[in-house]
């Protein structure tokens, strides 16, 4: 028997390797050197990547965005004693109003899409459809304004194939160059219907000047890559980047 085949050593295999795997938040650190950055986590699930955020950035600020009742309120409790986390009970997407959220057995994997019969193969029963439920969402433009918000330091998105929707409500900032870096997960193994392509990200940074820094936590079976994790950074930032570089100073490994 194949142990990836096994759905809780799966899932074990699946967080140990996502979070354990800290070369994104130290290259993260190292990109953002503001002592009290603004950092939103969408897709905040419990509140795990917040408590990676914290340790790298203890007086960030982090808006943690999650739509699912009952890991909203895991996320609230985690945090509770925490004053610069702030919970949202909220999905993202390109709009504000309403959207169906699929609710699937492994909350984790919960999303506006739809499971694909493809994702079976490389995901098993993590990937199991058991309801919808509609929630409120929000696009990060709306956010901003609402929250007077004019700057973004991290902006990370994990949100089982909907993040680019994510990043088509947040335009205006993007315009801007008013997010420094983007973190988000990306599928490659088709695992919900209607999930974005790498080269659908990677036209819609170029067409706001924002640029690919690396890739981060592959995860495989056999030589098939299923998901990884990319940063984007901004024109700005790049280009600091590059001049650091030139004198022989900046690494993020």
């Amino acid at each position: 028997m194949n142990i990836f085949d096994v759905p809780i050593i799966s899932s074990l295999i699946f967080l140990a390797r996502y979070f354990t795997d800290k070369s994104a938040f130290k290259a993260q650190k190292k990109l953002i050197t503001l002592r009290e950055p603004v950092i939103f986590d969408v897709g905040a699930h419990v509140g795990q990547t917040a408590k990676q955020y914290r340790r790298f950035f203890p007086k960030a600020k982090i808006y943690s965005f999650e739509p699912f009742p009952e890991s909203y309120a895991k996320l609230a409790t985690k945090h509770r004693q925490d004053r610069r986390v702030l919970p949202q009970n909220l999905a993202v997407s390109d709009t504000s109003g309403k959207i169906v959220l699929n609710v699937n057995a492994d909350a984790a994997t919960n999303s506006v899409l739809a499971i694909a019969d493809e994702g079976k193969i490389c995901w098993g029963d993590r990937l199991k459809s058991e309801d919808i439920l509609e929630v409120a969402s929000v696009a990060l433009d709306d956010f901003c304004e609402t929250n007077l918000i004019n700057h973004i330091d991290i902006l990370k998105l994990d949100l089982q194939g909907h993040e680019l929707a994510a990043l088509q409500g947040v335009t205006k900032m993007l315009q801007r160059q008013a997010i420094d870096v983007i973190y988000l997960e990306l599928l490659v193994s088709k695992s919900y219907e209607g999930q974005p392509k790498l080269h659908e990200y990677l036209a819609l940074f170029a067409q706001y000047d924002y640029e690919l820094l690396d890739f981060y936590s592959p995860i495989r079976k056999g030589v098939q890559l299923i998901q990884c994790d990319l940063i984007f950074v901004s024109q700005n930032l790049h280009d600091k980047i590059l001049r650091s570089i030139k004198k022989g100073g900046f690494s993020t490994s």
